[in-house]
């Protein structure tokens, strides 16, 4: 799961298996002492806590996606929202922030609406 989430950064596997080696590592004491195969109890714990952490990466990731900003060209191209588009290019270039307005008059720009034959020509 770690290597599946991190993968795209090139760093997954080799995270993944630092996190299952100190965490075996961790548990090793216990693991050896408990050989009795009818209570698995010591590398379920190991498990669980390896995939518990496999899923920090996916909810900090999650996180950031739902809150990063619209960048100003799907302001202006899907939601038609020129005015607000010009508006955050100009306060990212001046002062380095970006903010919305909720309190504005949107103003949307009728842009010609796709077709089938868009994708022929």
């Amino acid at each position: 799961m770690m290597t599946a989430v991190i993968a795209a950064q090139g760093w997954g596997q080799f995270s993944a298996a630092v996190v299952g080696i100190v965490v075996v590592t961790a548990y090793k004491n216990q693991i050896l002492n408990s050989l009795d195969l009818s209570d698995p109890s010591t590398v379920d714990s190991c498990w669980r806590l390896i995939i518990g952490l496999g899923a920090i990466p996916a909810a900090l990731a999650l996180y950031f996606r739902l809150t990063i900003p619209e960048t100003p060209r799907f302001t202006m191209d899907i939601e038609m929202n020129v005015h607000q588009a010009s508006k955050d290019i100009h306060s990212f270039f001046t002062d380095g922030t970006f903010g919305i307005d909720h309190e504005k008059v949107v103003q949307r720009a009728q842009g010609p609406r796709a077709s089938r034959r868009d994708f022929i020509n």
